[in-house]
């Protein structure tokens, strides 16, 4: 119950700048791309809630774009690892020691390569981009979904209900839709999460060094390079997409280890049951 009500209100921060960056997609208080330089640097007020930027642009505007850029960057990298990375996990599951042990080679190799030193590959063959973050991150969240999958595949094979579920008849698939498959989703959705709170943050880090997402598209990494050379006049400027990447990171990091607890109680509840 102690964990419970701050993982509720972190799902409900993290819904609410989803909300934000999501509407940005057919609304924004002005065009994220839009120049006032008579308006340049000025601060908090009724016609732009959170300021302008160096450009004159608007800053609420800017973080709302930010927020979506950054979080379908996530989103993307955390399904190209679920995509590789799960059925490696079933491989190690299933195929014995050899299979274990070449796919654990693949995932100590994946897991040991920085995703910074990935997206440098990546740019230099093809150029920064948004697509370079994606497929770099991607690459590094292969390995913690074929980990959670092994091991999670192995645990729920060694249940005994499982076992009697194996002398009663039941059959490879079966067993995996009615024992496994309740196990597997909570590892799943928690590193899922996971993942998604590590690509925010590892994004706005790409982009800042100048290998993500590019000018003129937003992001909050590309916010926070902008405003370091106007930090000491205009602390606004890198508050908000400092704080907004602390806020989401912390808020998706809490989430995921609720969901962790929630789901596998209730999983193995309902796998017991089965």
């Amino acid at each position: 119950m102690m964990t419970a009500i701050p993982a509720r209100i972190a799902g409900i921060v993290v819904l609410l700048l989803l909300l934000l960056g999501f509407d940005s997609i057919v609304w924004t208080p002005y065009p994220v791309n839009s120049l006032d330089v008579g308006a340049a640097m000025s601060g908090p007020g009724a016609a732009h809630w959170l300021g302008t930027d160096q450009l004159g642009r608007d800053v609420l505007s800017l973080s709302m774009k930010a927020v979506l850029t950054s979080f379908v960057v996530a989103a993307v990298a955390a399904a190209l690892g679920a995509l590789i990375g799960i059925p490696l996990g079933f491989a190690a599951a299933s195929w014995g020691r050899v299979a274990d042990f070449a796919v654990g080679g693949v995932r100590g190799y994946l897991g040991a390569v920085p995703a910074v030193a990935t997206a440098a590959l990546l740019a230099c063959l093809f150029g920064s981009s948004a697509a370079t973050a994606m497929v770099a991150l991607g690459v590094a969240s292969i390995a913690p979904f074929a980990t959670a999958t092994r091991d999670t595949a192995r645990a729920a094979g060694r249940q005994p209900y499982v076992a009697a579920a194996r002398l009663a008849g039941s059959g490879g698939l079966d067993l995996v839709r009615r024992h496994t498959w309740p196990m597997l989703l909570p590892a799943w959705g928690a590193t899922a999460t996971t993942q998604l709170a590590g690509g925010v943050l590892a994004e706005a880090a790409l982009s800042y060094v100048g290998l993500g997402v590019q000018p003129p598209a937003a992001s909050l990494g590309l916010l926070l390079r902008d405003a370091q050379a106007f930090a000491a006049a205009k602390p606004m400027l890198l508050l908000v997409p400092g704080a907004t990447i602390i806020v989401l990171v912390l808020c998706l990091t809490l989430v995921a280890r609720a969901l962790h607890a929630t789901l596998a109680a209730r999983a193995q509840i309902e796998a017991g049951d089965a």
